[in-house]
């Protein structure tokens, strides 16, 4: 079932994030998903009765489909209509999706579980990054928990590449020109996607965080920071990490 509202606001993310992504995206991002799904699982999920889970910022499902496959009740939040209907398609109408703006979310029930995955809210500025967080804040039950997945701003940087090439000939190509912003704490991604022989350009600034500033607009939100880990199989965080995987509860 899908809730539909107004037409969310078009902006760089939902132009970067559009169903060419998922094609082009889809076998690096499914790499480590079943693992994932695991760490959720033995992390978060074992600790509630039956929970209710929500996916902000879902995308296409990759890990709401897996979850729901599982026997667990979960309801996904997206502004990409195309890929809330690749979700109602493979659950044959089964999962409650909403399409709307996360900033302005405004849930018809709350949850014991909020995920947030995959560095789904720096792409925009601090002050409506800060509203991302208010509104998970306000999606969860007293004692929810939120998961918040970001990448590891010190791995980013110490590791950093102008210039970066991936894809192959069955999903199509992205070349990437990267800026990174020290001062700013940013990088803008220049991206070329060629698909099935055609060639679109795209443009994305990504916000760093630290995890001392995700830490502190986290606490703003109201969230109490339980754990933060480095990778999904649960080591701890460290400047070596790909990851900044943040539990925090309500």
């Amino acid at each position: 079932m899908s809730v539909k509202v107004e037409t969310p606001i078009s902006d760089d993310g939902t132009n970067f994030f559009g169903f060419q992504y998922k094609e082009i995206y889809s076998r690096l991002l499914s790499q480590n998903v079943d693992m994932e799904i695991d760490f959720i699982q033995r992390k978060i999920l074992q600790n509630y009765d039956h929970p209710h889970i929500l996916d902000f910022c879902c995308g296409h499902g990759r890990h709401l489909l897996k979850l729901w496959q599982a026997g667990f009740q979960i309801d996904g939040l997206d502004i990409n209509q195309d890929f809330l209907a690749h979700i109602e398609k493979e659950s044959n109408h089964q999962v409650t999706t909403f399409l709307e703006d996360g900033r302005d979310f405004h849930p018809p029930r709350t949850y014991d579980v909020v995920l947030n995955m995959e560095t789904s809210i720096v792409y925009m500025s601090d002050e409506e990054n800060m509203k991302m967080l208010r509104s998970m804040y306000s999606c969860l039950n007293e004692g929810g928990t939120l998961l918040l997945h970001l990448a590891n701003r010190e791995f980013l940087i110490k590791y950093f590449h102008p210039l970066i090439w991936f894809g192959d000939e069955k999903t199509g190509y992205a070349l990437e020109k990267r800026q990174l912003d020290i001062v700013n704490s940013t990088i803008k991604i220049e991206q070329t996607r060629i698909v099935n022989y055609k060639t679109t350009n795209h443009v994305i600034t990504m916000r760093l965080y630290s995890v001392a500033e995700i830490t502190n607009m986290l606490k703003d939100a109201g969230f109490i920071v339980k754990h933060i880990y480095g990778d999904f199989e649960s080591n701890s965080y460290n400047v070596e990490a790909h990851n900044t995987i943040l539990l925090c509860t309500k």
